[in-house]
């Protein structure tokens, strides 16, 4: 994901399990397009992990998501060379950024005149409920004023059932922003046996990420007695199978670049390594195949 900022984090004996930057979906909440950098800004699942579980999970993806063994191979080469200090040779172009106009003009394509469209999932919402929303955002941006607020509904995937809720602002004159609130439940990688001994918030991973340098109305908050993250919906997508091979290498390359930099902390790259990556990743992809053919009853 690109984000607003993106320090690298300076020490921990285990490392935070972010999740990957996402080319999916990158972008998020920058208004100027000479601020956006890669970066880590999708935390959902973040927490104390054992980091070679962390570089597992990401490499069995590729092989779930990528289909391509040589490429598959290459990164696992160059994930290990920035383990060990290596530096990557390409800048990723422009075309790889996301145009910051267009992804603002796609967001408010939900919205007409100053309101919300309530349509599809998008349910309306009682006044106090939306004002004690906004109550949450003016301490992050002062100058904001309320437009409009709705309720999103999400009956699918790892967010079905949990609450959303969008807020439209101004953020500026002529600027506007919609600002969700999105519950949040336990990480998963908060789930292992590790977990008893040490856990991380995902604040203080953002801030071990990021520094000061936080992304306009991104924060964790508390909402009716449950957590919720709020960030801005400006998000644009770059879906891997519209890319050229080049651009997808050079994509995957900048995604196995900044995970090393987490892992390389607590872990040296080896052969070894690079080896049980691949054969563990094309056992735990498999696993994964059959247990989605019997949930599907095949």
């Amino acid at each position: 994901l690109f984000g607003d900022g993106g320090r690298q984090v300076d020490s921990s004996k285990q490392v935070d399990s972010s999740k990957q930057v996402d080319s999916s979906k990158p972008g998020d909440d920058s208004s100027q397009e000479e601020a956006l950098e890669y970066s880590y800004n999708d935390v959902d699942d973040s927490g104390a992990c054992p980091v070679a579980f962390d570089a597992l999970r990401y490499f069995t993806t590729l092989k779930i998501m990528v289909k391509d063994s040589k490429l598959e191979a290459d990164l696992r080469r160059a994930y290990v060379h920035f383990l060990n200090g290596g530096e990557s040779q390409d800048k990723l172009s422009a075309s790889l950024r996301p145009d910051v106009s267009a992804t603002v003009n796609k967001m408010l394509n939900k919205t007409k005149k100053g309101k919300i469209r309530i349509e599809g999932p998008l349910k309306a919402l009682p006044a106090p409920k939306a004002q004690a929303l906004f109550a949450l955002i003016k301490p992050h941006c002062p100058g904001c004023q309320f437009l409009d607020a709705a309720e999103y509904e999400v009956s699918s995937g790892g967010s079905a059932g949990l609450e959303r809720y969008w807020v439209l602002v101004e953020a500026a004159p002529q600027k506007q922003d919609i600002i969700e609130f999105k519950e949040l439940t336990e990480p998963a990688s908060q789930r292992g046996k590790w977990a008893r001994k040490q856990k991380f918030s995902r604040a203080d991973i953002l801030k071990d990420l990021w520094g000061i340098r936080w992304p306009t109305s991104f924060a964790f908050v508390s909402f009716e007695s449950q957590p919720f993250l709020m960030r801005s919906r400006l998000n644009a997508d770059l879906p891997l199978d519209n890319l050229s091979p080049e651009q997808k290498k050079a994509i995957l390359t900048e995604q196995v670049y900044q995970l090393a930099q987490l892992h390389k902390k607590t872990l040296t790259g080896n052969t070894l390594l690079e080896e049980w990556l691949g054969r563990q990743s094309e056992f735990q992809a498999r696993r994964y195949g059959e247990a989605l053919l019997a949930a599907q009853g095949g």
